[in-house]
């Protein structure tokens, strides 16, 4: 995180540079209204309801059954992941509090907003800004719950479900990324600090909820697997 601000910071132009492959003069961003890209973006926003839908139902329904409380953390670290990262910090406070214009809203592609970097702020837009990306930050989350359940369950057959998803929970995310920069929708930095908030996010979770027998994250014994 520390070194990607460093990076950004020393060097905004950076994030014009990117922009600036996709963005062509009087034609504006390559993927930009195209359907294909678009149902890619719309693709990765139903599997996170989903995902988080799943996870409203399992958490209460694994509390009652009165299931292996590993269960229930799990699914409450997947509610906890969504509510938090994109929810209050992306969307609540990151948009709102940085207020920083979208790639195709500032004058170096056609617009008639100012250019700001990452972390710096701006009083142009006032909602749904451009630091950072909603959508990559959902596809975060998506991803790292996903591999996040394949720990959580190793050595039980929802295991090999979780990794299976979770990579293609990535090639979603590696997409929608692609997506949103190449529309113009957002810079690379939205996208990198996106992923990185959310990524970090997750993994305090996971050391917080953790279940006893979590490889990686835990010291276990091997009678301790389930």
């Amino acid at each position: 995180m520390a070194g990607s601000t460093v990076v950004f910071t020393l060097w905004p132009g950076l994030d014009l540079g990117v922009s600036g492959l996709a963005y062509r003069p009087g034609a504006g961003f390559a993927l930009a209204d195209r359907p294909v890209w678009d149902a890619v973006v719309l693709a990765g926003k139903a599997a996170s309801i989903l995902y988080a839908a799943v996870a409203l139902i399992l958490l209460p329904a694994s509390l009652l059954r009165r299931a292996d409380p590993a269960v229930a953390r799990y699914w409450g670290l997947v509610i906890l992941l969504y509510l938090i990262g994109p929810g209050l910090m992306v969307n609540g406070a990151l948009k709102r509090g940085f207020g920083r214009a979208r790639p195709d809203q500032i004058e170096l592609f056609g617009g008639d907003g100012p250019f700001t970097a990452a972390w710096q702020v701006s009083g142009y837009c006032h909602s749904a800004c451009s630091f950072v990306s909603a959508e990559v930050a959902a596809g975060t989350a998506l991803t790292i719950g996903l591999a996040l359940g394949a720990l959580w369950f190793a050595g039980r057959p929802a295991a090999r479900l979780f990794r299976r998803l979770a990579l293609a929970a990535l090639a979603l995310l590696v997409l929608t990324a692609v997506q949103r920069i190449g529309s113009g929708r957002h810079f690379l930095s939205d996208v990198v600090f996106a992923i990185l908030l959310v990524a970090a996010l997750g993994t305090t979770l996971a050391w917080l909820l953790r279940p006893r027998q979590m490889p990686y994250l835990t010291p276990h014994r091997t009678g301790d697997l389930p």
